[in-house]
């Protein structure tokens, strides 16, 4: 579907409203230099949980099963832009032919961000008891009003999803001769009185530049079309006349692009529409520029570096985008500007991960280290900015990682354990977190925290750093302050966790929080311990992920072949996925052929929207019998890490405490570990 300003909005089966925050088209400023294999940077997921859900009034679901929750079979999207229901203009309207409805989706942008909403409350726009209702397409037709196609059909289910009972009742019911019908619906308002029918294809170009204004985006986007068609140039003063002074910007939009489409688009009054009252044509005027910056044309790329001053979010969001085909250092510096100072918006991040495109910058230096978020006085958003842009940095390395929202505990956390690291940690282990080089010496006074696998992995071993100290060489380095002290007899729970959430979080590195009560727990394991510890006995979280898969086997409470989530194959498809219900309840257990000496899970969920939103996981020898919680948490996106006390086990399962609409898929789960004979003795060493 597409809006006045030609933003498209998509949907796939099970997303209602996709692909919309940013023009798919400047997606090539990516595609085109990684023959389209990269990680995409995001905003997370494109629609709400609530949004997903949807509100069928039939009590009957297509597989036999309970009637539609969320969406499966999403289609049909249009955005409405007549005249005739004005009080749904601009509103997206979505089919769902499962659930017998159709969505009516308020668009809402909020600082550029779009946003979809049901504006009625757990009910449709449209929805039918007929079991046949199958609405599959929504359009805005010439006379202003909405269409709506029904297919009306009894079977709309690929084979395999149709159970045999499902197919009983078919045959039964007679529901598989119901075809070959259809139905088309117009919504109309009360006592309508259609307008004069088109007949654009008999009037001249000149007649059809008049349509270019008209209430109704179904004229003015046919008389573009037939103008640009036809050719007929004589139309190009008329034009040039409406996009210079027509009342209506729509109609001075509709001109540019017409003009565009003649191949009559002159440099000036592109540059004079960089200025127009309204955004949505200053935004068109930027990306007419497209073609200037492209050949490395000096003035065009002068003109749009005097609008970053511009106070409309969406014509800064274009020109950081437009900008990025040049490849003129002007262009990046700009594109810079723009970026930091606008930092906390969403739209400016994507636009600029999208068009500096692996290009570390200074600016993007100073995102790496920090410090040029420090500027953000909110500890809120300040961190939720970082957050985002160093997702959006690690996507070009090709990390699958997305900005999440942290809460609010989280979020003190980190702001806590940023005073106490300027306050205490800073003077070794410095401010980019690097290690203080102290003049004359070879060797830094610290380890570095940056990319330290020790601070990135299990919190377990980080956990104990802080409350008993380290000693000893680091990677066979030695360093000016030899001893880590500890930390913990002198401070609570909260203090470590804070630090260590801090250092997790900051500069590059981005793991998971560490809680309060995580270090409580730690803490008690640990309580015997007097002496610092040494690289050598934390090597026992350090355990290699369990390539050899041939004696695993994996079952689950729900969806057939729980063992697509062992088969090595990362795409996220059915075929090599497991999908489970995000409820409390639902699980999925592995059988590793034998016992091992496990530390670590990664849940790879592969979208960043289908992970589990809470867990626990217990063991087992026999698979019959579990143990209590050896770990509980929630997932964090594409990849949920679970770290634990060392433990020997065969088996190991996931089970979901947490609650979402979209679905829980697994297209990988990987394990870390060693054979149990292999050391016997890590258990009581770690104690």
């Amino acid at each position: 579907g597409m809006d006045d300003t030609g933003t498209l909005f998509f949907s796939d089966n099970s997303n209602p409203g996709r692909g919309f925050q940013q023009p798919w088209f400047y997606w090539n400023l990516v595609g085109e230099k990684t023959n389209w294999h990269f990680e995409r940077p995001s905003l997370g997921g494109a629609t709400s949980e609530e949004f997903q859900k949807v509100w069928p009034i039939n009590s009957t679901g297509d597989r036999g099963e309970k009637p539609l929750e969320s969406y499966t079979a999403a289609c049909g999207l249009s955005i409405y832009r007549g005249d005739a229901l004005p009080e749904l203009r601009g509103d997206m309207f979505l089919c769902e032919p499962c659930g017998h409805l159709v969505r009516r989706g308020k668009v809402t942008r909020t600082e550029g961000k779009v946003t979809l909403s049901n504006p009625y409350e757990h009910a449709e726009f449209f929805a039918s008891r007929d079991f046949y209702c199958r609405p599959v397409w929504t359009a805005t037709g010439p006379d202003g009003c909405l269409y709506v196609v029904d297919m009306y059909r009894g079977i709309i289910q690929d084979r395999p999803w149709v159970g045999p009972e499902f197919e009983e009742r078919i045959l039964q019911n007679g529901m598989d001769q119901v075809k070959m019908r259809g139905r088309i619906y117009r919504v109309v308002p009360e006592n309508f009185q259609p307008a004069p029918k088109p007949r654009l294809l008999d009037e001249t170009p000149a007649q059809l530049v008049a349509h270019l204004a008209h209430a109704n985006g179904w004229w003015r986007d046919t008389a573009q079309k037939l103008i640009v068609l036809r050719g007929d140039k004589s139309v190009v003063p008329a034009l040039k006349e409406m996009a210079g002074s027509h009342e209506n910007p729509l109609a001075r939009l509709h001109a540019l692009w017409t003009l565009e489409g003649l191949e009559a688009a002159e440099s000036d009054l592109i540059f004079a529409k960089l200025a127009d009252a309204d955004p949505r044509v200053r935004g068109a005027a930027i990306r007419l520029c497209e073609p200037a910056l492209k050949k490395g044309d000096a003035g065009t790329l002068k003109k749009l570096a005097a609008l970053t001053g511009d106070a409309d979010l969406t014509v800064l969001r274009q020109l950081v985008l437009s900008l990025g085909f040049s490849k003129a250092p002007e262009a990046i510096a700009t594109i810079e500007k723009v970026a930091e100072k606008h930092l906390t918006s969403e739209i400016v991040y994507l636009a600029t991960m999208t068009a500096l495109y692996k290009n570390e910058t200074p600016l993007i230096k100073r995102m790496l280290n920090g410090s040029v978020f420090r500027t953000i006085t909110d500890a809120t958003v300040r961190t939720s900015a970082q957050q985002r842009w160093k997702a959006g940095i690690q996507s070009w390395k090709g990390i699958p990682h997305s900005p999440k929202k942290m809460d609010a505990e989280t979020v003190a956390l980190v702001e806590q354990g940023y005073q106490t690291y300027q306050q205490l940690c800073v003077a070794c282990h410095g401010e980019d977190g690097r290690g203080v080089q102290v003049p004359g010496s070879t060797a830094p006074l610290a380890p570095p925290l940056v990319g330290s696998k020790r601070v990135l992995g299990p919190k377990e071993v980080s956990a104990r750093i802080l409350l008993h100290g380290l000693t000893g060489p680091v990677e066979g380095k030695n360093y000016e302050a030899s001893l880590m002290p500890p930390l913990g007899a002198v401070n609570d729970d909260a203090w470590i966790a804070s630090v260590l959430t801090y250092v997790r979080q900051e500069w590059t590195n981005s793991a998971s929080p560490i809680h309060p009560k995580d270090i409580a727990k730690i803490r008690t394991v640990t309580k015997a311990r007097e002496q610092p510890w040494t690289i050598e006995e934390l090597k026992n979280f350090d355990l290699p992920m369990l390539v050899d898969r041939k004696l695993w086997k994996a079952s689950a409470s729900t969806y057939p072949k729980p063992e697509n989530a062992i088969d090595g194959k990362r795409d996220g498809g059915h075929a090599s996925s497991w999908h489970g219900q995000n409820q409390p309840g639902c699980w999925f257990a592995l059988d590793l052929g034998k016992p091992y000496t496990l530390t670590q899970l990664i849940l790879d969920s592969f979208y960043e929207d289908r992970y589990p939103r809470a867990f626990m996981v217990q063991v087992s020898e026999d698979g019959k019998t579990w143990s209590p919680p050896i770990a509980e948490g929630k997932g964090e996106g594409v990849l949920s890490h679970v770290t634990f006390e060392p433990v020997v086990a065969r088996h190991v399962k996931i089970t979901e405490t947490g609650t979402a609409i979209e679905r829980w898929q697994m297209t990988e789960v990987y394990v870390y570990g060693a054979d149990a004979a292999h050391d016997e003795a890590i258990t009581t060493r770690s104690r």
